[in-house]
């Protein structure tokens, strides 16, 4: 009976091991993939500006045909 209580208590223990191991390697996964969209945020936001400066650029263009 001792045996099987040891047995028990070695099994119950494993099982928390794993499910800790389990939580700590999705919040690895959860900070891999946060950065990776940050990067990707951080690129697009540099495109907007870069493409709100041409849209502006286009405009002027196009105001002097209009004054013509």
């Amino acid at each position: 009976e001792l045996k099987d209580l040891i047995r028990n208590i070695t099994e119950a223990i494993e099982g928390i091991s794993k499910a800790v191991s389990e939580s700590a390697d999705g919040i690895t996964n959860a900070a891999v993939n946060t950065n990776s969209l940050v990067k990707d945020i951080t690129e697009i936001s540099t495109e907007m500006e870069s493409n709100s400066a041409i849209a502006g650029e286009l405009k002027k263009e196009a105001e002097k045909f209009v004054q013509l």
